[in-house]
């Protein structure tokens, strides 16, 4: 079993300062490591505020990154269901409500 686990974030609207704030208050130990956004601004501002590792414009850094464990979509609806079926099939765990 893994001491940690990886979480890359697709998104970085009100739904990332949600799940954030949950990863804080887990008992789980997570790793943010990579966040994902249109415009380098939310990138910029999701880094400094909820300790990402880093950040990205491009949805496949996360699939590619063999370190994510779990990518967490916080992205508007309409893309949900493309962004999940790419992260399955690149063998990744979802989050997505």
């Amino acid at each position: 079993m893994k001491d940690r686990v990886t979480v890359g974030v697709a998104g970085a609207g009100r739904a990332l300062e949600l799940h954030a704030f949950g990863y804080k208050r887990s008992n789980i130990s997570v790793r943010l490591k990579t966040v994902m956004a249109r415009r380098d601004e939310q990138i910029n501002e999701a880094v400094e505020r909820y300790g990402f590792e880093k950040g990205t414009n491009s949805y496949k850094d996360l699939l590619n990154d063999p370190e994510i464990d779990v990518i967490d979509i916080c992205t508007p609806p309409y893309v949900h269901k493309e962004e999940i079926i790419q992260a399955m099939y690149a063998g990744k765990h979802v989050i997505c409500e």
